[in-house]
């Protein structure tokens, strides 16, 4: 009867140690769950905010929302995995930070409408595989957005006029324009992985640029009136919407210039684009222009292209000729012309541009010429500086055609095969897209800002079908953007060094580590075994 009781007694308190050991662990944990604290134990500090992030945080002027609507899945391509993991970590250290206004991050089904609708539709949240950093402004919603994915299958391989890019190809774009990675460099698949994060820079600069008080001009003109290609036309070849959605998504205004000479430029233009003209401007709308370079400090952008069927008296360049002089640069009524058949995309035909500026490069091409990207266009003008430009005026060719080509200058009436004429054509490498700033000086140590204007001679540069499918279209578009609206120089935040880690073993080699990993459980889990045996047979006995 004793013996029936000490063994009751040693059950009852083995189960008390279980049952108190449990309400340990659930206190435990929910006591952690109360405390808010973080370390980063890297080296380098590579989860923790510089004080320069901290210091703009501190001046955040409302509250900000950042919003995935990516869905994290082992489907998704191993490039976007990657980013919502480095993301993970940076966007948490951005939510606990010391600020003005609260920070917080959102990870949104689109599909499941009903448990966010609230959020879904305070920010019209309807496309998947997007990152938003938005905030409510005093009339509208601000938003900018920080990646997009277009999830869409493989290119068709039957199309012979699209090289066929994967659907992980595609998602390596999309993350390589955002620029939330720098130096880019191939693996041994040859395939180009990162190898620095740029996401608290980026993020910081989307963060701003939604919080800020519009306090200047934030509308982006297209002019009409001349046959311009507009910035809402979704046509593949000769649209601009893909210019447009790029706009947009860096939270600017698109609108149209009405072609009347007698009305100034609106005050909130922050740069007018004049794409793909067909017939020239009037002296009087080129006037209206320079007033608003030279009054006004203002951005002009001309996409210039070579057209057949222009009249002989036309003004030469579309009636910018003597604008553009003023600002160091001359725009020739001539066509690029290579022999070289290399230079042209098979599929497409494109013309494939890889020649930088001769010096150290300007900002605006030098991701470029880091990452040894082309610039894809269709056909060519050549646009060169000045070779003694203005003073104040610092005007600089950013794109020139290969040593093979030449401008012809008599292409209207020539027949193929094209002919070199030495005494005026010029030789290439020839100049294609060149911009211009004036350079004021600075009064009382204030750097003032001064006008802009860049002149690209082929706008299908930035047409939808080269802009949607090549990465250095799209990084020459954003970079000029940075230029004309004085980005480049807002924050000087480095970027964090990723560190890969691989172990590269064969299949064999595979077995063995996974057999030699699991003889030391499986042995202690015997010897639990039999001393459990050995403890039940002496009980018994």
């Amino acid at each position: 009867m004793d013996f029936c009781n000490a063994a009751r007694s040693r059950k009852l308190h083995r189960w008390t140690i279980v049952i108190l050991l449990i309400s340990l662990a659930l206190g435990l944990n929910q006591l952690a769950s109360r405390i808010d604290l973080n370390f980063d134990l890297t080296k380098e500090g590579r989860y923790t905010l510089s004080q320069e992030t901290l210091a703009w945080l501190a001046k955040l002027e409302k509250p900000v929302d950042i919003i995935i609507t990516i869905r994290e899945s082992n489907n998704q391509p191993k490039i976007i995995q990657r980013l919502l993991l480095d993301l993970d970590l940076l966007l948490d250290a951005f939510e606990r930070a010391p600020s003005s206004f609260p920070i917080h991050i959102h990870r949104v089904d689109v599909n499941a409408r009903k448990a966010q609708k609230t959020l879904i539709e305070k920010y019209n949240l309807a496309e998947p595989n997007l990152i938003l950093v938005a905030a409510q402004g005093d009339v509208d919603v601000e938003k900018a957005i920080l990646f997009r994915f277009e999830d869409q299958p493989a290119t068709d391989t039957s199309d012979p006029k699209e090289a066929f890019r994967s659907r992980d190809s595609k998602a390596r774009d999309a993350v390589f324009d955002s620029g939330l990675y720098d130096e880019w460099v191939d693996n041994n698949r040859n395939v180009p992985e990162p190898t620095k994060f740029r996401g608290e820079e980026v993020i910081l600069r989307s963060l701003l640029g939604v919080t800020r008080v519009r306090r200047g001009p934030n509308v982006v003109y297209f002019t009409r009136g001349h046959g311009e290609s507009s910035p809402s036309d979704a046509n593949r070849d000769h649209g601009f919407s893909e210019m447009q959605k790029f706009l947009e998504s860096r939270n600017l205004e698109v609108n149209a210039l009405a072609p009347d000479p007698n009305n100034r430029i609106p005050e909130d233009a922050a740069l007018v684009v004049v794409s793909s003209p067909q017939v020239p401007f009037r002296a009087q709308e080129v006037a209206r222009l320079r007033t608003f370079l030279s009054e006004r400090q203002g951005s002009l952008m001309l996409l210039l292209d070579p057209i057949a069927n222009l009249s002989l008296d036309s003004p030469p360049a579309f009636g910018f000729r003597p604008l553009l002089k003023e600002w160091g640069l001359r725009c020739h009524d001539m066509l690029v012309h290579d022999p070289d058949l290399s230079k042209f995309d098979v599929f497409s035909g494109d013309y494939s541009l890889r020649t930088y500026s001769r010096d150290e490069g300007h900002p605006v091409v030098k991701p470029l010429i880091r990452h040894g990207l082309p610039i894809y266009a269709g056909k060519c003008r050549p646009v060169e500086r000045e070779n003694a430009p203005p003073e104040q005026i610092d005007a600089t060719e950013l794109i020139y055609s290969s040593r093979t080509s030449w401008g012809i200058s008599d292409w209207r009436s020539q027949q193929p095969p094209d002919i070199r004429n030495d005494l005026l054509d010029i030789t290439g490498p020839v100049p294609v897209a060149s911009l211009s700033e004036k350079k004021l000086r600075p009064r009382h140590e204030v750097k003032i800002k001064g006008g802009k204007v860049a002149v690209v001679g082929s706008s299908q540069i930035f047409a939808n079908r080269i802009l949607r499918s090549n990465a250095g279209n799209r990084t020459l578009l954003r970079n000029l953007v940075h230029w004309f609206l004085d980005e480049s120089e807002m924050l000087d935040i480095p970027p964090k060094e990723i560190i890969n880690y691989s172990i590269k073993i064969n299949e064999q080699q595979f077995r063995e580590l996974l057999y030699s990993t699991a003889y030391v459980p499986s042995i202690v889990g015997l010897l639990g075994l039999f001393v459990y045996w050995l403890r039940k047979d002496i009980l018994v006995s």
